[in-house]
Order: C-alpha cells, then sequence, then structure tokens
C-alpha cells in the first residue's frame, strides 16, 4: 500500500462511550473490518462488554494483522478493512438538546486493505464478500448475497460490470 492523500471520511455512528470509543481517542485512529457471513459470531462477541484491558479480538478468536499507517491491528481474516485516523467524537443530544449516551465518531480514511481474492475486474466484490447490513431490532441482520445495479437517474456512466 503507498502512502498518499486521504482516501475519504468514515462515521460510526452513534456508538455510546465504551472501550472502544475511549481506546479510539487514545490512540486517534480506528481499523474498521467489513463483518461478513462467515465472521459474524466473532463481531457480535466483540460486540460484548468487557473489563478495560481486555483485548476483545482475542476474546472472539480474531487474528490480527499490522497496519501501515494507524497503530491498531487490522482483522487479519477480515477481506476488507479500513485504517482511519479520529477526526473527532461528537457527543450527541435529543431534541430538547440533553445529552445523550451516543457519540458520533467520524474519521478520515488513510489506508485501505482488501484481500485480492475479492478483486473482480478490479473492482471490490462486495456479493462473493458476503458482508452482514444491521437491519434493526436486537439481533436482526441480513448477508449480502446478491447486488443489483441501480443508478442514479442522469448517471450514463458504468463504473462497473
Amino acid at each position: 500500500m503507498e502512502k498518499s492523500r486521504p482516501i475519504g471520511s468514515r462515521g460510526i455512528s452513534p456508538v455510546k462511550k465504551s472501550q472502544s470509543t475511549a481506546r479510539l481517542s487514545a490512540n486517534s485512529a480506528a481499523e474498521p473490518a467489513l463483518a461478513t457471513a462467515a465472521l459474524a459470531q466473532q463481531m457480535n462477541t466483540t460486540s460484548d462488554t468487557f473489563p478495560p484491558g481486555v483485548n476483545e479480538m482475542e476474546q472472539a478468536g480474531l487474528a490480527a494483522a499490522p497496519s501501515v499507517l494507524v497503530k491498531p491491528p487490522r482483522v487479519a481474516a477480515s477481506p476488507a478493512n479500513l485504517e482511519c485516523r479520529l477526526l473527532q467524537i461528537l457527543k450527541l443530544h435529543d431534541l430538547n438538546g440533553a445529552p445523550t449516551r451516543a457519540n458520533l465518531v467520524l474519521g478520515q480514511v488513510v489506508g485501505v486493505h482488501i484481500d485480492k481474492a475479492f478483486l473482480k475486474d478490479g473492482a471490490f466484490d462486495t456479493a462473493a464478500a458476503q458482508p452482514l447490513a444491521r437491519c434493526g431490532a436486537l439481533g436482526d441482520y441480513a448477508i449480502v448475497r446478491e447486488l443489483i445495479d441501480m443508478r442514479r437517474p442522469g448517471n450514463l456512466v458504468r463504473h462497473r460490470k
């Protein structure tokens, strides 16, 4: 991976003040990994509340791989990881201006890791990776196995085969 200009921004929204948020704040960086069907149980395990100092990746049985541009390691088994630098943590308020327990974490993507097995014609094959999609209440998730092509009106350029 070459060092270059920032790639983009990522919002992790909303999260309560947790060990993950504290670690993110201390490191000024994060390494979001694509949660896939193959990693579903491990992803769920990492969402548990652990005491300070407990490594949630180890608790979930996930192997770590070194990052290039940020300190936190990435999830080795994930087909896609983003290296992000912290921009800001916003404390969220309700409609009456009262503080909530939630935060909006904003980071800038400075590096990307993609498993070459998931590249097809130079683009990431999302359906092959089978990412999880959070669908709302309690434990509702979907597994993305198929994509549809629905371009925005007026967009005549086809970016993907």
